[in-house]
């Protein structure tokens, strides 16, 4: 009870906290041209969206003006475009779920130190992407001698920084779902022999049914999910029509390399392409299927306390609080057609590789003719 109300005096420094981390972030993808901001004023609406088309059309300009445009270059854009139409039409509800987020924060006892752990992980993702995009970028470049103007090539690398930030932002959002869900299983699984829930709100303890209690929680992250999902979806199945054809490209200038049609020297930043597409595509798909699993923990939590249970009222909520589970699963899939788990990469290897072997037949049968 005194460790619950010490824990009181630091929820408003929590709150803030929690702003604070995403708030550096979302100020970068304003910049970018994404369009997070919730404003009501029509003014403010229209300005940023002619901000962003005026950004979008000041990248396009300097990837059309690349000395040696490749394909990869031109999917990027597309990529880019895409994202910021799509959020320029779709009103992005952020805001309401980052408030969401707080008063959930508050019933599953969140203390500061996940605050802190959360922004630090960012930074260093963002800054691991950003070295990686940087290496990439001037390599390709300074072999290829795509720019004769710097001002240009800085445009350029700004569009990807801004395309890799939004992805990170992207895999930030599906892994606070699934931290939430962890919490609430660790809830659920501590003090078996209690039935009562207890957190601090407005300065008092709260008490509460844990079954019940849980029960709500889990229902209020399924809500979350479901706000947040569709800004999310839409961009991320961008980005895997988008990157597909990289990957195939990529894959087809390595064998090039390998059969020495091409030099080896530009085996380097292939390779490096191809580790940041696999992390902005898989990893997603890797923390989606964390749901499950985490699901299915609390599953296995729930039958051992209804094996052990005595009290019919308890059993009852018991018994409701796991038909949801199947009900509300936490499969995730994109505009219920792409399920987004583990099997989504093979897929896309599988995928991959077929076409792969169609461009390698392909570019046979054009060079015997020649």
């Amino acid at each position: 009870m005194v460790r619950l109300k010490i824990q009181e005096n630091k929820v408003n420094k929590e709150r803030k906290y929690l702003i604070k981390i995403f708030k550096p972030i979302l100020i970068v993808m304003i910049i970018f041209g994404f369009n997070y901001m919730s404003c009501n004023r029509i003014a403010t609406r229209i300005l940023f969206s002619f901000y962003s088309l005026t950004l979008m059309a000041v990248f396009i300009y300097s990837t059309v003006r690349c000395c040696n445009i490749r394909w990869s270059m031109i999917w990027y854009t597309l990529e880019y475009t895409g994202v910021v139409v799509t959020l320029l039409i779709y009103r992005s509800k952020i805001l309401v779920y980052l408030q969401k987020l707080i008063h959930l924060d508050t019933y599953l006892r969140i203390s500061f130190h996940h605050y802190y752990r959360t922004r630090r992980k960012q930074m260093m993702i963002m800054l691991i992407v950003l070295m990686v995009r940087l290496c990439h970028t001037h390599t390709y470049c300074s072999y290829y001698n795509c720019y004769n103007h710097i001002v240009l090539y800085l445009i350029y690398e700004l569009s990807l920084f801004g395309m890799d930030f939004h992805q990170v932002w992207r895999f930030c959002m599906f892994e606070e779902i699934w931290r939430r869900l962890n919490l609430l299983r660790r809830r659920l699984e501590e003090f078996p022999e209690s039935d009562i829930y207890l957190y601090v709100k407005n300065q008092k303890t709260m008490k509460e049914n844990k079954i019940k209690f849980c029960f709500f929680l889990y229902r209020y992250i399924a809500e979350l999910l479901d706000l947040i999902s569709p800004e999310l979806d839409i961009s991320f199945l961008i980005s895997i029509v988008c990157s597909l054809p990289k990957l195939i490209l990529n894959v087809y200038y390595i064998l090039l390399v390998i059969d020495r049609h091409w030099r080896y020297e530009t085996l380097g930043f292939m390779l490096i392409h191809l580790t940041l597409i696999a992390f902005f595509i898989f990893t997603p798909c890797a923390i989606v299927s964390y749901y499950g699993a985490e699901v299915q923990k609390i599953r296995l939590v729930l039958f051992h306390q209804l094996i052990y249970e005595n009290d019919h009222h308890t059993i009852e909520d018991i018994r409701f609080f796991l038909q949801y589970t199947y009900l509300k699963p936490f499969k995730h899939k994109i505009w219920r057609m792409v399920q987004v788990d583990l099997s989504l990469p093979l897929a896309l290897l599988n995928l991959c590789t077929t076409y792969v072997i169609v461009v390698v037949n392909f570019t046979q049968v054009f060079n015997r003719a020649d």
